[in-house]
C-alpha cells in the first residue's frame, strides 16, 4: 500500500472485528504467523512490515518512532479501521504507545509485549559502541540471541535471517 510515497507491505487475514499486530526492530511481519493461524479464524488480522523492514521500502529517511506511527495511522484509515485491538511488539509497541496517545478514538484494546515508552538508554549505547566496531551482521546476531529468554537455535536463526533483510543504515536510524 502506497503511504507517503513509500509501499508498506501488509497483510489481511480472515474476517471480523480487526487486530493489527505490530512488530519489533529487526523483524518483519512473519513474527506473528502463530498468532495469525490462530486469530484469522475470527477476526480480521492485519500485519504489516514497517517502513524499512521486510517487503517494505527502505528509503533513505525518517524511521522515527513518529514516523512508524504515523504510517500505522495512514494503513489504518485506508483499511477503513475505525476501532481495532494493537498488539505491538518492542518497537511496534512504542509506535503503538504514540499512536493510542495520539489516535484513541481509532483503538479498542492495547497490548504491549516487550514494550518501553522509549529506548532505554543503555541498550542504545551498547549498540552504538557496537555498531563502530563489529560487522552489522555480528550486531544483529548479539541482538538476535538477547531478545528471548533461553531461545533455541531455530528461533536465534529465524530472527537472524529477519534482521538481515533490515539494512544496517535503517536498523541504526530507527534505534534513535
Amino acid at each position: 500500500m502506497k503511504i507517503d510515497e513509500i509501499e508498506l507491505y501488509y497483510e489481511l487475514h480472515g474476517k471480523g472485528k480487526p487486530i493489527v499486530f505490530s512488530h519489533g526492530w529487526l523483524e518483519d511481519c512473519s513474527i506473528w504467523n502463530s498468532q495469525v493461524e490462530h486469530f484469522a479464524k475470527n477476526y480480521a488480522v492485519i500485519r504489516h512490515d514497517h517502513r524499512g523492514h521486510g517487503r517494505s521500502d527502505k528509503p533513505i529517511g525518517d524511521y522515527s518512532v513518529q514516523a512508524l506511527s504515523n504510517d500505522l495511522h495512514s494503513l489504518m484509515q485506508k483499511l477503513k479501521l475505525e476501532k481495532a485491538t494493537l498488539v505491538g511488539f518492542s518497537l511496534g509497541g512504542m509506535a503503538a504507545i504514540i499512536f493510542a496517545l495520539e489516535h484513541s478514538e481509532n483503538i479498542s484494546k492495547l497490548v504491549l509485549v516487550g514494550a518501553t515508552a522509549k529506548f532505554p538508554l543503555y541498550p542504545l549505547l551498547i549498540v552504538s559502541v557496537l555498531r563502530c566496531v563489529l560487522p552489522y551482521k555480528t550486531v544483529a546476531r548479539t541482538i538476535c540471541k538477547r531478545r528471548f529468554y533461553k531461545p533455541s537455535k531455530k528461533i536465534v536463526e529465524d530472527e537472524l535471517v529477519r534482521a538481515m533483510r533490515v539494512d544496517s543504515y535503517v536498523a541504526y536510524e530507527s534505534a534513535n
